[in-house]
């Protein structure tokens, strides 16, 4: 007996606003907080739940589906399957990262390209749901006896869409910070070929351990490996902030503590290197846009990099008015 649409609707709602209220607390609000940023997370959310609007449309269309049969009969049916779901889902989330970072200047790093697309993900499957009942929901089977294991199912299939957003988002978000279209074509089309990829991968991995294993280890195991994969975004910013900060501090355009406190997370959230949160946030975004930029640099012949350069040095000159008059101890 699977569990009620209604049950599981307001399940994945439920969900669907504490994991993104949560991505926000540990990603940015308690990192590196600045209030107008609420503006392209909202509108990439709403941009992810028309998305759910246009691909039912499209689906419907008859010549789209005489394409998908084509595609079937000649190709195969497993990219007959990714052309009906998870190509036209990360396609639209694609497309609206790509404009709201295009619009936008608070995309400094792949972890806030990592927010952006868990907002269009959850944004995607939110309005799915409420389209069309329990949609992907029903390929899990819970008891409607068990609100808990109800909602475990419910995690499962919202986490493999949040594992492809932020898969997605933080390719896109890396592409952000390489220079020439050709290297930000690359890992644009990779984040949305890998997308695709591993949304189909779990969703029938969650279908098929769904009988064999209970629903709440499975669950436990989808938010480890979702934990996991934002590891390794947070470690590829580390080594960014390390060896770029640790450059300028070799300079002399930052204080040598700036390399030792910036680069962790653990630190930089602390209270004791910056006594005014404001001033501590504002020092946060300016020390990862210097990393970024100056790594998006590197390998840019001279000439091209001239103007890009006027950046750095406009950034190095504002940190140098904050810190030059105190200077904090290491926590």
């Amino acid at each position: 007996m699977s569990a009620s649409p209604w049950l599981l609707a307001a399940l994945t709602l439920i969900q669907v606003l504490g994991l993104l209220w949560l991505l926000i607390v540990a990603l940015w609000w308690v990192d590196r907080y600045d209030g107008s940023f609420l503006r392209p997370v909202v509108f990439i959310f709403v941009w992810g739940m028309s998305g759910a609007i246009v691909s039912r449309g499209l689906l419907s269309f008859g010549p789209y589906q005489q394409l998908a049969a084509k595609v079937d009969l000649h190709v195969g049916h497993a990219l007959q399957s990714a052309a009906s779901g998870p190509l036209l889902e990360e396609l639209w989330i694609a497309a609206g990262l790509i404009l709201a970072t295009s619009l936008t200047r608070k995309l400094d790093c792949p972890m806030d390209g990592v927010l952006y697309g868990s907002a269009a993900g959850f944004g995607f499957i939110s309005s799915a749901v409420l389209l069309n009942g329990n949609g992907r929901l029903e390929l899990i089977p819970v008891s409607s006896s068990s609100v808990l294991v109800a909602a475990g199912g419910v995690f499962l299939v919202l986490g493999a869409h949040l594992m492809a957003s932020i898969a997605l988002g933080g390719l896109i978000g890396v592409s952000r910070v390489r220079s020439g279209w050709r290297r930000r074509g690359f890992w644009i089309v990779g984040g949305l070929a890998v997308a695709v990829a591993s949304l189909m991968v779990l969703e029938r991995l969650v279908i098929l351990l769904a009988g064999l294993i209970a629903i709440e280890w499975l669950a436990l195991a989808m938010g480890l490996a979702t934990c996991g994969l934002l590891g390794l975004f947070f470690l590829a910013e580390h080594r960014v902030l390390l060896r770029e900060l640790g450059e300028e501090a070799e300079l002399g355009t930052v204080p040598q503590w700036v390399a030792k406190i910036a680069p962790f997370y653990r630190k930089r959230i602390r209270r004791g290197w910056w006594p005014a949160r404001e001033e501590r946030t504002t020092l946060s975004r300016l020390f990862s846009r210097l990393a970024f930029r100056k790594y998006a640099l590197r390998g840019v012949p001279r000439d091209r990099a001239s103007l890009a350069g006027l950046e750095i040095v406009n950034l190095r000159k504002r940190l140098r008015e904050i810190l030059a008059p105190v200077k904090p101890e290491e926590p």
